[in-house]
């Protein structure tokens, strides 16, 4: 924006000075009226801008969903609440993506009648899968001819969102053994209530439409007033396939472990398994137990939303109930490396271990085509 400033700035003196060049060499009182007129028409506009500041919103506007590495259309609604039009308004929209981490910037510049919205289009694409946000993050004003700038700092801004679905490939899985886990190794969604009276998934107060047999009665009686618990969902499992985005890693390698985990889950879904996934979101582990394609489709936005961190659940103890493991990461975790039902796919070439299928960021649709599990 500040090129465009001074490149405006710099024409704008230029013609002002032809025109008083003209108005001195051939007494030319067009040229000195033309002169009057613009340098007014610079400083009114310029006034117009502090006097609609205050009085400025806008948002972005995404698409749901995005395919990645082709372009697709965001949007800006640009509202001028004032009495007064806004000649030029530059806009810095800020786009992130919530899982890679990557940040570029794009300038918008637009104009608005008074008391009325102007909307503007602008093109992205993305390299990397993930969740993509975009933000209006500075608006600043200038006169009619772009060089005199007015930062609007208090405008309310709304993010626009949407979700860059991996490409997926078709890798051919054949388990050498899936280890039984016992009949009574049972364990609760962490995350959903469901109908198991054996465990309790949360204590909360009496809502209209609770069941009589969820009440807690010592602890209502304790604290007089009803308290009610909801129970836990208790869930089957056997295969559990695991990304774990908690190592750092860089956009091209996290985006290879993302499509890694969607193909794998295609795969298993397709050959007949059903399984849990799961991955590290943020400071936390997220689960959900995929029976259906449905659930995938809906299961995947999810797990590509975030980067993940060090989770302050236990990390560990979610394998302890699966027969089979099947772990994505960038790194290899110690406590798997000996487990006979772990399987981990790793990226980066040099990894090595008995249980450890590498692959690269650039080359992993060849190098997990078959994989013996």
């Amino acid at each position: 924006m500040k090129k465009e400033i001074i490149k405006s700035a710099v024409l704008f003196a230029v013609f002002e000075i032809l025109l008083l060049g003209v108005f001195v060499l051939q007494n030319s009182a067009f040229a000195l009226f033309a002169f009057l007129v613009f340098l007014f028409l610079a400083a009114a506009s310029f006034g117009t801008a502090f006097a609609v500041k205050n009085k400025i919103s806008a948002k972005a506007i995404l698409p749901p969903t995005a395919e990645k590495g082709k372009d697709f259309a965001g949007e800006i609604i640009f509202e001028n609440g004032s009495a007064f039009p806004v000649f030029k308004a530059h806009c810095e929209v800020l786009i992130k993506n919530n899982l890679t981490g990557e940040e570029n910037t794009v300038n918008i510049c637009l104009s608005a009648m008074p008391k009325s919205k102007t909307e503007a289009e602008f093109a992205l694409s993305s390299k990397f899968c993930g969740y993509l946000t975009a933000k209006v993050e500075r608006i600043s004003l200038t006169d009619i001819f772009g060089f005199l700038p007015v930062a609007v700092k208090n405008f309310s801004s709304a993010k626009g969102k949407t979700t860059v679905l991996p490409e997926t490939f078709a890798p051919v899985i054949v388990f050498g053994k899936v280890l039984p886990v016992p009949e009574d190794s049972e364990s609760y969604a962490p995350d959903k209530k469901g109908n198991d009276y054996s465990e309790t998934f949360q204590i909360r107060e009496y809502a209209p439409g609770d069941s009589i047999k969820q009440i807690h009665w010592k602890l209502s009686e304790k604290l007089d007033r009803t308290i009610v618990r909801d129970l836990s969902l208790p869930i089957a499992k056997n295969i559990l396939l695991f990304w774990d985005k908690t190592a750092t890693a860089n956009p091209k390698e996290t985006d290879s472990m993302a499509e890694v985990s969607c193909s794998v889950a295609q795969s298993l879904l397709r050959s007949g398994y059903e399984f849990m996934l799961g991955w590290s979101d943020r400071d936390r582990i997220e689960t959900a137990e995929i029976k259906t394609e449905e659930d995938l489709l809906e299961a995947i936005p999810k797990m590509i939303k975030f980067a993940g961190e060090k989770p302050e659940d236990d990390f560990e103890g979610i394998f302890e109930h699966f027969g089979k493991i099947i772990f994505v990461a960038k790194e290899p975790p110690e406590n798997l490396l000996a487990n006979e039902g772990a399987s981990l796919l790793i990226c980066g070439k040099s990894a090595a271990g008995a249980n450890i299928i590498p692959f690269g960021a650039e080359s992993y649709t060849e190098d997990l085509e078959f994989m013996e599990l």
